[in-house]
Order: C-alpha cells, then sequence, then structure tokens
C-alpha cells in the first residue's frame, strides 16, 4: 500500500537539491491528498460494479472498503518519511513500517481468525 500512496510526488521531493521549502513540501502534500482522495471517492462510487465484475460477497466488499481506508491512511506518512530519507533517517522509516506491517499481520490474523470461527463452528 506504500509504494501507491505516494503517487511518485516523493520521489521528487527526496532527490531534489538542496533544502526543501515549506511550500513546496505543503504543495506536494496537497496535491497527492487530492489525487488519493480521487481515487477513492472513485472506488466508493464504483464498488457496486467493481464488486458485480468480480463477484464478491460481502465480505470481499468489507475488505475492499478497508483498502480503500487504509490508502488514504497510508498516504498521510509519505511526507514526514520523506523528510527522514532526505535527512539519512532510515530508521525512522524503518521502525514506521515494521510497525505498520506488524499491525496489518496482527489484524489480518484476527480478522481471518473470526471468519474461520464462524464459518466451522456457526455453520454460515
Amino acid at each position: 500500500m506504500t509504494y501507491f500512496s505516494d503517487v511518485g510526488l516523493a520521489g521528487a521531493l527526496i532527490q531534489k537539491k538542496g533544502k526543501l521549502e515549506a511550500n513546496e513540501i505543503e504543495t506536494t502534500f496537497t496535491i497527492q491528498q487530492l489525487l488519493i482522495i480521487s481515487l477513492i471517492l472513485l472506488g466508493f462510487i464504483f464498488y457496486k460494479p467493481i464488486s458485480a465484475f468480480y463477484k464478491l460477497d460481502s465480505v470481499a466488499i468489507n475488505l475492499y472498503f478497508a483498502l480503500l481506508i487504509s490508502f488514504f491512511i497510508s498516504s498521510l506518512k509519505t511526507i514526514p518519511s520523506v523528510l527522514s530519507e532526505r535527512k539519512l533517517q532510515f530508521e525512522k522509516v524503518v521502525i514506521t513500517q515494521i510497525v505498520e506491517t506488524l499491525f496489518f499481520n496482527v489484524i489480518s490474523i484476527f480478522s481471518l481468525e473470526r471468519v474461520w470461527h464462524k464459518k466451522l463452528y456457526l455453520g454460515s
């Protein structure tokens, strides 16, 4: 998700020679968020044709919505990551990625266990 959420603008900030100006950071963040929000809105607007095309059940549709929301949330950490990378503070970036991966996997395992429990023991 991280790779998609920066929509290509992070690379421009990382590669820029010299000091980053506040207005460059603000402009990049604003453009990025407008693009992300536009894509997410399209995802919510067109979820019915998408779910019909892929024959998604209600669990898959909920996962689709969760992914759209996580797309937005992960986009919020792009600028702080860029600033850390420019200062060569990779440990901050790595710690953030480890925590993000840990939370994702714990939530995934918990959710999967609940679905299996429901199917195995409740028969639905």
